[in-house]
């Protein structure tokens, strides 16, 4: 068994917040594991797997389909001002009105809420 004098003891990282993140209302973020030292080294592990099995050309395929699909989507639609994506990482910008494009809270929230 190895001690310390070895250098395999596991040093705690320390791992702060923003009073401001911190205070975020639920649905405002995902980041419920934040901080949490087993959370980072299952992220860890995520990314290995996701670069050892080469995940990363499927999402792009799959994030290129929905994009296409979001796109027909939002032609038809008066509160979908505009569709971008960038691999499987997509963002739908809701607005009032789609010649003024202003923006509409009152249905990201909506939408928040039923995805959340």
């Amino acid at each position: 068994m190895k001690t310390m004098q070895d250098e395999t003891y596991f040093e705690k990282p320390n791992f702060t917040q923003a009073p401001k993140i911190a205070t975020w209302p639920s649905g405002a973020h995902v980041g419920t594991f934040r901080g949490n030292l087993l959370s980072c080294a299952a992220g860890l592990a995520s990314i290995n797997f996701i670069e050892k099995n080469e995940i990363s050309p499927r999402a792009n395929e799959l994030g290129r389909k929905v994009l296409v699909r979001l796109k027909e989507v939002a032609e038809k639609s008066r509160h979908i001002g505009d569709v971008r994506a960038k691999g499987f990482y997509i963002g739908l910008e809701f607005v009032k009105d789609k010649e003024m494009k202003e923006p509409a809270p009152e249905l990201l929230k909506e939408a928040q809420e039923k995805c959340f």
